[in-house]
């Protein structure tokens, strides 16, 4: 389940009663546990675009959670427990990536990760883009997936948004974009194109269809560098926040990118997902001392970071006089 409070004016949503879920993610703005429980049989999410309520609280006491799988708080958003109780039986991850341990801040001057020139990569029809994105502008172009060399004719793709639409630029034959869906900075989104030959190309936002086009023409083949957090000729830079991106060599339907929306690499290779037809898959689990970005696809596709200062900041827990229980065998995983 999904509580998107973005719409909330601002202002945090509030519990009225002891809630249970099997999956939970508090996204772009925060949520007031009041007096009641929180519970998930599996993962619990706390994610915040901007704004000064991006946290998870509670302003009566007396409430608490109680999560069987992992608790995650990602960069810029709090958990503020106050006196309350959190018992968890999986991680405790307050590295700030929410997916994987850590995410990607960067600041759309001169931070990318290149990711070598591996042909797994090369896909000129039926496949499939994604990512976790928090833009810092959302009236410009900014790419955070792309491959290719030298010009357009030696390029494959690259995909991003340009003035409030998502878009895939098919390079030097067409720009897809959809219509004015990405509605404000510093909020995080879901982004999924796919590229079919026969159906043509399908956005999608936060796991729903937003736009199709009948644009059914296969990208050029290439041999160049695949790069997370810009064009490949170095233009069209991402500012913002990144916490997953994968690569896949055929078209997810619209179910299976429901499905994986929250999953972590590991939690793809036990679904019903074919995880043999990811070519790159980007989590961020890696050491923030060190550039080096992991395919956990099993591809190939290592990525480099061009600085360590890409790493995102840390999640915030405001421990207060609460009580952390750790009851089964995860860790506190911490920068």
């Amino acid at each position: 389940f999904v509580c998107d409070m973005s719409n909330a004016g601002n202002a945090l949503g509030q519990m009225q009663s002891n809630q249970s879920f099997d999956n939970l993610a508090i996204v772009n703005d925060g949520l007031n546990l009041a007096s009641g429980y929180l519970s998930c049989t599996g993962n619990l999410i706390i994610a915040a675009g901007g704004g000064s309520n991006n946290k998870l609280y509670s302003s009566d006491g007396n409430s608490g959670i109680n999560v069987s799988g992992n608790v995650s708080i990602a960069t810029d958003a709090t958990y503020e427990p106050d006196d309350d109780t959190a018992t968890i039986e999986g991680d405790f991850n307050m590295a700030g990536g929410f997916i994987g341990r850590n995410a990607l801040d960067l600041n759309g001057t001169d931070e990318n990760v290149t990711c070598g020139t591996g042909s797994s990569v090369n896909l000129l029809n039926n496949f499939t883009l994604e990512g976790w994105i928090n833009p810092a502008e959302i009236n410009t172009e900014m790419l955070f997936l792309s491959r290719g060399v030298t010009s357009n004719a030696d390029s494959n793709w690259s995909f991003g948004i340009t003035s409030q639409k998502i878009r895939l630029k098919k390079e030097g034959k067409a720009n897809i974009d959809t219509g004015d869906v990405i509605t404000a900075a510093d909020k995080w989104y879901h982004v999924v194109v796919t590229v079919d030959d026969t159906d043509g190309v399908y956005f999608y936002l936060d796991g729903k269809l937003v736009d199709i086009s009948d644009d059914t023409q296969a990208c050029y083949s290439s041999v160049g560098d695949l790069y997370i957090g810009q064009r490949w000729d170095g233009g069209e830079m991402f500012e913002g926040t990144i916490a997953r991106s994968s690569i896949w060599s055929t078209v997810l339907t619209e179910a299976e990118i429901r499905e994986m929306m929250f999953y972590d690499w590991a939690a793809v290779s036990g679904s019903s997902i074919d995880q043999t037809d990811c070519v790159g898959w980007y989590e961020f689990n890696d050491i923030i001392t060190g550039t080096t970005v992991s395919d956990m696809s099993g591809s190939g596709n290592t990525g480099t970071l061009s600085s360590t200062d890409c790493w995102a900041g840390a999640g915030t827990f405001t421990k207060g006089t609460s009580t952390v229980k750790m009851v089964g065998t995860g860790e506190i995983k911490a920068r």
